[in-house]
Formats: structure tokens, sequence, C-alpha cells
């Protein structure tokens, strides 16, 4: 299983470039001078060489890590930039979607009761379509992460397709 590193500076996440495209990184093994936060998967998603198994973690660097090549912040507007490797958008995706789950960014304003509802109704259609414990799992703490009701049913979606 790849685990595809997710390192941000808050706002954009860091992309590689690789070929005149940008890719996220992904390891084997991340690198020992990371604080790695939580992870989203394992989900079925590109990582280059085709579809695999691969968990989404969320890296915070200590030291910053060596890339052989140009690297650049990217924000959510930016996905479908004909710069990003078209393979990596799904994975760029979930991680925009996930990014308050990733970094532990705890709710600190509620989600209104229509908006809670309907956040429990997409629980229980990701149990009827036996989505799996960890996407579950994962989609229950972004619930109680800092998002609103959009992003929850961004999230929905793409662990659908995942």
């Amino acid at each position: 299983m790849k685990d595809i590193a997710i390192l941000t500076d808050g706002y954009g996440i860091l992309l590689y470039e690789e070929k005149g495209f940008y890719k996220l990184p992904v390891f084997d093994e991340l690198p020992p001078d990371c604080l790695v936060g939580k992870a989203v998967g394992p989900l079925f998603l590109d990582c280059g060489q085709g579809e695999e198994e691969a968990r989404i973690i969320g890296v915070v660097e200590k030291l910053p890590i060596p890339f052989n090549a140009k690297t650049r912040y990217f924000l959510l507007s930016e996905l479908n930039a004909p710069v990003v490797e078209p393979s990596c958008r799904l994975a760029l995706a979930v991680a925009f979607a996930f990014f308050p789950f990733l970094f532990g960014i705890k709710r600190v304003h509620p989600l209104s009761p229509d908006d809670l509802r309907m956040a429990r109704k997409l629980v229980k259609e990701l149990k009827k379509n036996r989505a799996g414990k960890n996407k579950i799992r994962t989609y229950r703490g972004l619930i109680r992460s800092e998002c609103a009701l959009p992003r929850l049913e961004e999230a929905y979606k793409l662990l659908c397709r995942c």
C-alpha cells in the first residue's frame, strides 16, 4: 500500500513537478522527519502507476523534505489546472475534501440541526452501500471536524468513487 503525503502551508497542498505536470508525493514509507497527522483510506486511487490501494496522510514537515524537482502549493480552485497531473486529481480532491480531518481541525461551530440530520443520512447511505468501516469512521471524523455541509456532501461523493 502506498502513502500519499499531503503537505500544506495551511491553505494549499504541496505538489512536485515531474515531466511538466505537478503530482502529489507518493511514498512507500514516509520520511522520518515529519509529523504524521490523520489518514484517509485505504482507498483505490491512481498513484501514477495505475489504480492501487493508497492512504492519504496529513503530514507536517519538521524539516523541508528534499525534492529533486520544483514544488508549488496548489489551492482547491487550481484542482483542474492543466499543469496538474490528471491521474492525481481524484486523490487531490479527496485531500481537499478531508483537509480539516487530516490536520485535526476540531469543530468549533456546530452544524445546524438540518445539516446534522443530512450528514447522519449520508453516514447511513455509506453503511447501506457497504462502504467499509474505515470509510465510515473517516467520514464521521470529518463530521466532527470544522467544515460545512457542502464539504461533507463532496466528501461523501468522493468516498463513493474510491
